[in-house]
């Protein structure tokens, strides 16, 4: 309701001026309204500006005015600028002025900032004095996911949060006619410097000089009379933003577009009446990380986050690290770990991510992905009775393994794998790069038993075995009722002197919607086989060289 009546207000206040400027021409004043547009060529951007000047009402030698200003860049930064000022001619042949602004800004990161801007002015046919301050108010700080930063530590995420902040600040300059021409010819040549002062709360203060230079020509042939263009040229130069030079070039249009001569000529200093308000280009903001970085707890779903590095975690202590972390855990592993030579079981809900991206919770409470650094672990595994074979992880319920590069290498057991699913549901296994090297009587690369709502998808899976048979995925255990697996996206090579025919393996099984496409393999359709004993399988596997499981 509030932002209504605020707009609402100033859509009155402009009625009335556009009114009131109206009511001035038909006499015909001193002073009229006009339009200056403005392009600049910058070193490090380009600004085009339109600025409206309406005179609220005037004497001789006082004008009390408005300003609508809109600005725009070519790095999607917009802004619009609402003022008010006065300017009165004192006996001694100076303009005395001030003028307040409302200030709103879309920076180039579609964030909104608001500012009042305060300025007073000293004006003379050969000098100018001016000083603004800025002061934003509302929201003067957003959070910037797009400049955050990630860091991953021994044992923990650090997250640096991006931000982008309004700054207040102020400005101010001098300016001397360079006398090169007449005080009242039509044209004039002007120098300018100053300087100006941004600063906020553990933002780095900018601040530095500036300088400009302008030639004005005060009646341009074949436009209208009191038209003006002026040729300018602009530096300044801080720490933060380094150095910025600008070219412009601003034509005033009047909105009296009459050549009449009957109209008295405007004296020099009459005519700096009309002076443009300077001021700063935009409301100032800083983009970057201001504050410390914080300790990562939780992911996306509320859920503890860990992260294990193999700087300061051995291979042999990785399963006790995982199983210790606890259910409904997020562990995120870093570097390489050598020497896993036991079996991990997955607590419920546990999440094991290696190369990706991980949904996280920000400290500041925002849902971002970050990306991951990356692990792999080579080694036996662990034997376990369910297969008879050495595997590295055990499934559980509600459990994902993502990103990880394993390579199995035991040759010492009946068997091998990679990854073992028991009594499982809702289990994930996806963007990994999945390797065995046997020599045992069946290897698999996945094995699973009794469990349903499974996603296999976009790994990378190798078979090497000097064995009796190489196995893509086994199927496995007697009476076992499954449900819902979908195996999409995989890559699958085999090598090795064993027989690779038995690509899908199914033992006594039954399972219901076995479902996937675009699985890719070096092998040739005529060598692939699956190997179907007293098992039932509704659904379809599918490999883009023909080869499909059914």
């Amino acid at each position: 309701m509030l932002n209504i009546i605020k707009n609402n207000s100033i859509f009155t206040v402009l009625v009335i001026f556009f009114t009131l400027n109206t009511f001035s021409y038909a006499k015909d004043l001193k002073w009229e309204g006009f339009v200056d547009v403005e392009g600049k060529a910058g070193s490090k951007r380009h600004l085009g500006e339109a600025d409206i000047f309406l005179p609220i009402t005037q004497n001789e030698n006082s004008l009390l005015f408005t300003t609508l200003r809109y600005r725009l860049d070519n790095q999607s930064s917009r802004e619009g600028n609402f003022g008010l000022g006065i300017r009165h001619i004192l006996p001694s042949n100076w303009i005395i002025g001030g003028y307040a602004y409302y200030d709103r800004r879309k920076s180039p990161y579609d964030n909104i900032f608001r500012q009042v801007t305060l300025g007073v002015e000293l004006l003379s046919n050969d000098w100018d004095f001016r000083a603004n301050i800025y002061k934003p108010f509302g929201k003067k700080e957003y959070l910037e996911e797009s400049l955050s930063q990630v860091e991953f530590t021994d044992t923990s995420i650090l997250y640096s949060q991006g931000e982008e902040r309004a700054l207040k600040g102020f400005d101010a300059e001098i300016g001397w006619r360079i006398p090169i021409f007449e005080e009242d010819e039509d044209k004039q040549l002007r120098l300018y410097i100053g300087g100006y002062k941004f600063y906020e709360k553990d933002i780095e203060t900018i601040k530095g000089p500036r300088g400009r230079i302008d030639l004005t020509f005060n009646e341009v042939p074949f436009l209208w009379k009191d038209s003006r263009l002026t040729l300018g040229a602009e530096t300044q130069k801080d720490d933060i933003r380094g150095r910025q030079s600008f070219a412009s070039l601003r034509l005033r249009i009047p909105f009296s577009a009459s050549n009449s001569k009957s109209k008295p000529k405007l004296s020099a200093l009459e005519r700096r009446m009309t002076t443009p308000i300077i001021r700063d280009i935009d409301i100032v903001s800083q983009a970057g990380i201001f504050e410390a970085p914080q300790k990562v707890t939780q992911d996306a779903n509320g859920n503890s986050i860990n992260m294990i590095s193999s700087t300061n975690i051995s291979g042999a202590d990785l399963k006790s690290i995982i199983e210790n972390a606890g259910e409904n855990t997020t562990i995120v592993l870093s570097g390489e770990f050598s020497g896993v030579n036991n079996i991990t079981t997955l607590k419920e809900g546990q999440s094991i991510i290696g190369k990706g991206n991980v949904e996280i919770t920000t400290p500041a409470g925002q849902k971002v992905s970050i990306p991951t650094p990356g692990a792999s672990i080579t080694g036996k595994g662990g034997y376990t009775t369910l297969t008879a074979s050495n595997v590295f992880f055990r499934m559980s319920s509600n459990t994902s393994l993502i990103g990880i590069t394993a390579h199995n290498t035991d040759t010492s057991g009946s068997g091998t794998a990679i990854v073992h699913m028991k009594d499982a549901n809702n289990v994930t296994i996806k963007d990994n790069t999945l390797s065995v090297t046997s020599s045992q009587n069946a290897a698999y690369v996945i094995t699973v038993d009794s469990s349903s709502n499974l996603y296999i998808g976009n790994n990378t899976l190798h078979m090497h075995n000097n064995g009796t048979y190489g196995s893509l995925i086994g199927f496995i255990q007697k009476g076992s009722d499954m449900r819902n697996i979908t195996f999409e996206n995989n890559i699958y090579n085999a090598t090795g002197t064993a027989n690779k025919s038995r690509v899908f393996y199914f033992f006594d099984v039954n399972i219901s919607n076995l479902n996937g496409s675009n699985n890719s393999t070096d092998m040739a359709v005529g060598s692939m086989g699956t190997y179907m004993h007293s098992s039932t399988v509704t659904g379809n596997v599918s490999f883009t060289n023909g080869y499909t499981v059914q």
